[in-house]
């Protein structure tokens, strides 16, 4: 069980301005002073959230890999938390077929990867791909500053 509790809730300042512009320092001051004593009072009122934590469900890919997630640790350190699994061997998976699949698409991944890139950057490498999205990026940003220009000539008129 996970118990959330609310510690502190303040308001860092306020800015207040005569007419003429001039900062109101005191009065900033009251209105600060003011708003934080209410939000003490009500932190007081803030019920603690419990909130209920089980394991989650261990993928069913991890199990091809030969392992399964067995339990959830969650540490609270200063300023931060950390999530850890621990986990437990599996001697075979569940669902044969999820493996094969996952597997499959392990293999492929770096390949698809490659062609994917060798389709964008075409044959001449990554400095001529480089050069060409330089240029093209150019291109546009000269033809939207004449259409931002022409657009104020017109208005000017």
């Amino acid at each position: 069980m996970l118990v959330l509790m609310a510690k502190n809730a303040e308001m860092g300042g306020a800015k207040i301005f005569k007419p003429d512009g001039e900062e109101m320092v005191v009065e900033q001051m009251v209105l600060t002073s003011g708003i934080n004593v209410q939000l003490e009072q009500m932190i007081k009122m803030l019920n603690p959230l419990e909130v209920p934590i089980y394991n989650p469900p261990s993928p069913r890919e991890l199990e091809c890999l030969g392992m399964k997630l067995a339990d959830m640790n969650l540490q609270f350190r200063k300023g931060f938390f950390e999530l850890s699994f621990d986990y437990k061997k599996v001697s075979e998976p569940s669902d044969p077929e999820v493996c094969k699949r996952f597997m499959n698409m392990m293999k492929r991944g770096p390949e698809s990867m490659i062609k994917e890139a060798k389709e964008e950057l075409g044959d001449n490498g990554i400095l001529d791909y480089l050069k060409n999205k330089k240029e093209s990026l150019t291109d546009q940003m000269d033809s939207r500053k004449a259409k931002v220009a022409a657009e104020r000539e017109r208005d000017e008129e």
